[in-house]
């Protein structure tokens, strides 16, 4: 049954329904349809003095809620729960949104919720395990993508503040934030685990949940920056982000391993660079995270704007900072020296208004601002500021919803999701697109060798990317940069994302799939500020932009501060290998797909990307003059074992496309492991993931030529073995077991066409035409191994290789397509 209430107008009596609770606050309880429609969204329809829960009523039975609001405001003086029955945890129950808006004419139909209590108020999920702090806090992502909330106008009229609950998804088409902040509250998944060192915001079962919040393209968010007396006052938006756990680290940890760093971007347009202050934070730019400044950024007026990525940690130093040389930060950017003890320990609050203080005074950075008043006094340190709203770091701080643009160059881009929900990032990737091919919204064309971008998209390996230092600002010039970097240490990897051969999937040691799959298909998705990487042909000169469309934000998908696996894993024969150091479970990856030769010309190999800890200039090694160097197709010593495979002029890649012949019963190639400098011997495992997507492979075997072993790893088990840092990067060798069949049958080419013979060290094909001219010709070896690529321009071309006896295949794909075998004797 459908009600439809209808109060009268500037009505402020008890709720209609109202129950006591615990026998304290009074709560309105909503089980089923309903309707609430008024004249207005200007006058009250429907005052709760209390907690509005939904989907319950007060004998805690569950339904779905659906309340219709058209033309209508409800004040609410508590919190907003969300009681589904998911007490069985499976999430299998019908997705309810709360709330339903006019489908059509919404300007004229809007409806307001106005958060007007004179406490702190949330919305949150009622569930037990997100209330009591004794009970483990577990997560079940698609709940959050399945039972987002969808808000009509939200009014904020209450300086304690309105918090979303990092467990909580919303839609809403407008924010008024007349008095008092609403604020993005977040997380680490599971934060009952008792152990920092392992609770890191990349490891999968502890990573940071995010508050998701979708604001309408064509809405508005009313910010209330006018002069006030509190701060508290402030209409504004915080945005926060959970990071490690503080943790106390020896000097030999720190310098050894570092702790994690992660790759983020900004929630509102502009932040300053003081969020950060005695903490790391790096703007990468070229070839390494440490760009312009080669090292961390201390200056508190850097500018960091949405869309671009950076890379921040928490306390890379430890405590013992007075062993590190002189920090009086505050020397250079204030009148007093900021205080070490008031750094932030264990997350970033983005908002300038979430500090109670009435100066531009940041307690978490440690600083107070630079800024001069009209006299040239001090900066603020003793006089009140009546208007903080004026200074430029406040008025940039307006949440990200529209399309976010961003300046392309030439070289690796480091870009990063700048709204408050996950991102799909489906359209930059391609296994092999057409050259020019369009990425829709993202207002780029994309293609292996020419458009605007390579189809391919990095993130930071999350488990492996650590980095320790040092910095003094001591110099006398503060436009010197780094500002008294002394010394630096740091190890980094990537991963990639892409619809075949991607490095970056769930834990899930088998399929690697995210549940549930009726969620938005095949999806690549980021987490809400997640930095990302990518690859462009295009110089800056050029004045071409990359737009981060708000078209591809998704609320009906939940995301970790990690990319979410695709939902579904429609590509056959699609393998990752894993390597695992026991010490400390960082862990590296490399994959393999298997196709037929053809097929193989198409798929570009991925190079590895690999930024190592190398000496400096000066070789001084032992002194901890260290930085990190990027290496594209490069594996050097790091300190944590490193996994990839190499295409024919040995350069190492992340990606690869192993050829599987006709008839061939098994192909193999080489899988290359540099070992971990941390010791002499180091304890690993290595795993085959995806396994599920086995079709013409019919086993895996793991070669170990030192030990004489061979383990099968299609069985899903473990090799576990130790390796040395001098042990030879070749050790292993993957040989896949195919079907009588192969993987498919050949192209309709045919031998008659061109000729193939070998002698004297070069392979001559011949019989091709004009039309052939830019063709690509490819030698195989019987194993499927491809040996040597070159572009057809000649009618006869001739190729310089040795090749050792035995019986080998020609390829060429272009306008047409051709088969040839020759022998070596």
């Amino acid at each position: 049954m459908k009600i439809k209430l209808l109060i009268l107008i500037g009505m402020t009596a008890v709720p209609l329904l109202s129950i006591a609770q615990s026998g304290t606050k009074p709560v309105f309880f909503n089980k089923g349809k309903m309707s609430i429609v008024g004249t207005g969204s200007a006058n009250t329809v429907l005052y709760v003095d209390g907690d509005f829960v939904a989907d319950r009523d007060a004998n805690t039975q569950t339904i779905k809620s659906d309340i219709y609001l058209e033309n209508s405001k409800i004040v609410i003086t508590g919190d907003l729960y969300q009681n589904a029955a998911y007490d069985d945890k499976s999430g299998n129950v019908e997705a309810s949104h709360i709330f339903s808006l006019p489908t059509t004419d919404y300007a004229n139909k809007r409806s307001v919720i106005e958060f007007r209590g004179t406490g702190e108020q949330k919305i949150a999920t009622g569930l037990t395990q997100f209330n009591l702090a004794s009970t483990p806090r577990k997560f079940i992502p698609e709940w959050k993508a399945t039972n987002y909330k969808d808000f009509p106008d939200i009014l904020v009229n209450n300086n304690k503040h309105v918090t979303i609950a990092p467990e909580i998804g919303a839609t809403v088409k407008n924010i008024n934030l007349t008095k008092g902040r609403l604020i993005l509250d977040s997380r680490r998944r599971d934060d009952t685990k008792d152990d920092p060192a392992t609770a890191t915001i990349h490891d999968e079962s502890t990573s940071s949940l995010l508050a998701h919040l979708l604001v309408d393209e064509s809405g508005t968010i009313t910010y209330n920056r006018s002069p006030k007396t509190d701060i508290n006052d402030y209409g504004a938006i915080d945005v926060k982000v959970a990071f490690d756990a503080y943790q106390v680290k020896s000097d030999a940890e720190e310098r050894q391993g570092g702790r994690s760093i992660v790759g983020m971007g900004s929630p509102f347009e502009q932040i300053g660079g003081d969020y950060f202050f005695w903490n790391f934070l790096m703007i990468p730019y070229g070839t390494n995270i440490f760009g312009y400044w080669n090292g961390t950024v201390a200056d508190p007026n850097a500018v960091l704007s949405a869309g671009r990525g950076f890379v921040a940690g928490i306390d890379l130093r430890g405590t013992a900072y007075s062993n590190y040389g002189k920090y009086h930060d505050g020397s250079k950017f204030n009148s007093s020296e900021a205080s070490f003890n008031e750094r932030a320990k264990d997350g970033y609050t983005f908002g300038r208004f979430a500090y109670n203080n009435y100066n531009n005074y940041n307690p978490l950075a440690g600083m107070k601002s630079a800024v001069q008043d009209a006299n040239n006094q001090a900066p603020y340190t003793s006089r009140i500021v009546t208007d903080p709203s004026s200074a430029p770091s406040y008025s940039k701080e307006n949440l990200n919803y529209k399309n976010v643009p961003v300046k392309l160059k030439a070289g690796y881009n480091y870009l990063a999701n700048p709204f408050t929900t996950p991102l799909d990032l489906s359209l930059l990737i391609d296994d092999s697109p057409a050259t020019g091919a369009s990425t829709g919204d993202w207002g780029v064309t994309k293609g292996e060798t020419s458009g605007d971008i390579v189809p391919y998209v990095w993130i930071l390996n999350p488990t492996t990317s650590k980095a320790s230092g040092l910095y003094d600002d001591q110099q006398n010039d503060l436009t010197a940069y780094p500002p008294g970097m002394e010394k630096l240490y740091a190890t980094y990897s990537y991963l990639l994302l892409r619809r075949e051969g991607a490095t970056y999937v769930s834990e899930d040691a088998n399929s690697g799939l995210t549940s549930p799959s009726s969620i938005e298909g095949n999806q690549n998705i980021i987490a809400p500020l997640q930095m990302f990487v990518i690859y462009s042909f295009t110089p800056e000169s050029a004045n071409k932009n990359i737009i981060i469309p708000a078209s591809q934000r998704r609320i009906t998908s939940g995301a970790n501060f990690l990319r979410s696996a695709n939902t579904t894993m429609d590509s056959p024969d699609d393998f990752l290998f894993e390597v695992v150091d026991k010490s400390n479970n960082a862990f590296d990856r490399v994959a393999v797909v298997l196709r037929k030769p053809d097929e193989v010309l198409t798929k570009a190999p991925v190079k590895k990307i690999v930024t190592s800890i190398k000496e400096s200039l000066d070789g001084d090694a032992d002194s901890g003059n260290l930085k990190a160097v990027t290496d594209e197709g490069k594996v050097n010593v790091t300190v944590n074992s490193t996994l990839y495979t190499t295409n024919s002029i040995g350069e190492a890649l992340e990606s690869k496309y192993l050829a599987a012949p006709t008839g061939a019963t098994e192909v193999s190639t080489p899988l290359y492991l540099s070992p971990s400098t941390k010791s002499q011997t180091e304890n690993i495992v290595i795993r085959a993931k995806r396994l599920n997507t086995m079709q013409e492979v019919t086993g895996i075997l793991l070669e170990d030529k030192l030990k004489n072993k061979v383990f099968d790893l299609s069985s899903g088990d473990d090799y576990a073995t130790t390796v040395n840092a001098a042990d030879n990067h070749d050790r292993f060798v993957l040989r896949f077991k195919l079907s009588p069949m192969g993987i498919e049958d050949e192209i309709g080419g045919t031998e008659k066409n061109i000729n193939s013979y070998y002698a004297n060290g070069e392979l001559t094909v011949s019989g091709f035409e004009d039309e052939d001219m830019g063709s690509i010709i490819s030698v195989y070896d019987i194993q499927g191994r491809m040996l040597r690529q070159a572009k057809v321009n000649e009618l006869t071309m001739r190729i310089s290789e040795v090749f050792y006896p035995g019986a080998y295949i020609v390829k060429v794909v272009g306008n047409k397509s051709y088969v040839s075998k020759f022998l070596v004797r």
